[in-house]
């Protein structure tokens, strides 16, 4: 064997291995809950009765949320879909993101006040209903139907 054909075998087996070694890592590491974001935004919310999950981090440039949905006191959001896969959530939110709005992706079973089981794509979070509602009226006029305002928090919070 040359010395070129045993160095791109010891070359080619270094990669194998590396690459052996990161997916291990995933495997072992990955906790499967969801994964935080950028800005420290971890929240994903969802509503009742649509379908699309975020941590939450914002898209197309746009600065994250200053604090996560629900997190101390009860806030609100424009629901923009509640999907059964966090990729579709994501892209229904940087679509949203083209309007200008902050938006995240949230999961819903980190709060109490939505349906469990879903990944929300949003815009917000915002300290009122009227802000909110603002930003459904945003999305709307962008051609983005189906949004609405919802509370993220405690059942006790948003009743």
């Amino acid at each position: 064997m040359t010395r070129l054909r045993f160095g791109l075998l010891l070359g080619l087996l270094a990669v194998l291995m590396g690459g052996g070694a990161f997916a291990l890592g995933v495997v072992v590491l990955d906790d499967d809950g969801p994964d935080t974001p950028p800005g420290g935004a971890t929240d994903e919310a969802a509503p009742d009765d649509t379908t699309v999950d975020a941590g939450t981090e914002a898209t197309d440039g746009e600065a994250p949320a200053e604090d996560p949905p629900g997190d101390v006191d009860p806030t609100w959001i424009a629901v923009v879909s509640s999907e059964g896969d966090e990729a579709e959530a994501q892209t229904r939110a940087a679509e949203a993101g083209a309007t200008g709005l902050p938006t995240g992706v949230l999961r819903s079973d980190d709060h109490e006040s939505l349906t469990p089981g879903l990944w929300v794509a949003y815009a917000g979070p915002f300290a009122t209903p009227a802000e909110a509602e603002a930003a459904v009226a945003t999305l709307t006029d962008a051609g983005i139907g189906g949004t609405y305002a919802r509370c993220v928090g405690t059942t006790a919070q948003c009743t």
